[in-house]
């Protein structure tokens, strides 16, 4: 699922990860369909990105990027549902950041910048935005 976000929430949904090493990590994959992927990498080539940072996130459980399609009877579908992992926080997932300014120093030390076009990142991870989170196992029952 690719999307637009502000730095600020970028920085908030890793903030979500790193600050909660204790919560439970029950994602066991993650799937991106191909033609996501390379219309991500297109995107951001055009933005003259060279790498991709991959960051470990979790979102707030009341405020997900994906939608929440209900069955009749008003349950989330599987696929829809979120685990909550603790402290109002989802189960981890991963956020692909296009960057710029590649670099490796004389330690085998990775850096680069996070590419920005008017404090928006442009970010591909798991799921449809409107069909599912995209990410396995399914939540355990509710």
């Amino acid at each position: 699922m690719q999307k637009e976000c502000s730095t600020t929430q970028l920085y908030e949904w890793t903030a979500n990860f790193n600050n909660n090493e204790a919560l439970p990590f029950v994602t066991k994959s993650g799937l991106i369909e191909l033609d996501e992927l390379e219309k991500f990498i297109s995107k951001i080539r055009q933005q003259h990105a060279d790498s991709v940072r991959i960051c470990f996130a979790r979102f707030p459980v009341n405020d997900t990027p994906t939608a929440k399609i209900l069955w009749e009877d008003g349950r989330p579908r599987e696929g829809c549902h979120w685990h909550q992992s603790g402290k109002g926080l989802t189960q981890a997932t991963i956020v692909m950041v296009p960057t710029k300014n590649f670099k490796l120093d004389e330690e085998f030390i990775f850096s680069a910048d996070d590419l920005q076009v008017e404090d928006q990142i442009t970010v591909l991870m798991p799921g449809i935005g409107d069909k599912g989170t995209g990410l396995n196992p399914p939540s355990p029952s509710r």
